[in-house]
């Protein structure tokens, strides 16, 4: 019997270790699900933020890019009056 009792014993030594190491697959998985949906969500918005940084840097060379057309408008008109009025002289 003493045989019998130490097979029963070492039998559910092994079925708690078995628990033990299931149990921590599901908390490593879990943890692991955790940490993607985190990065995913750290990644998505970094990119969001990128975007908009760009999207403001486009918009402020635009604005540049149209003062810079509009100062030219006006110089050339302002240049066509004057050479217009130096020809009457």
């Amino acid at each position: 019997m003493s045989h019998q009792k130490f097979a029963d014993g070492f039998e559910q030594k092994v079925q708690d270790v078995a628990s033990t190491v299931e149990q921590q697959k599901v908390e490593f998985t879990n943890q692991m699900q955790q940490m993607k949906v985190d990065l995913e969500n750290s990644f998505h918005k970094a990119v969001q933020v990128q975007n908009n940084n760009i999207a403001s840097g486009f918009q402020d060379i635009k604005n540049m890019f149209q003062q810079s057309q509009t100062r030219q408008g006006t110089r050339r008109n302002l240049e066509e009056m004057t050479k217009g009025c130096d020809d009457d002289m």
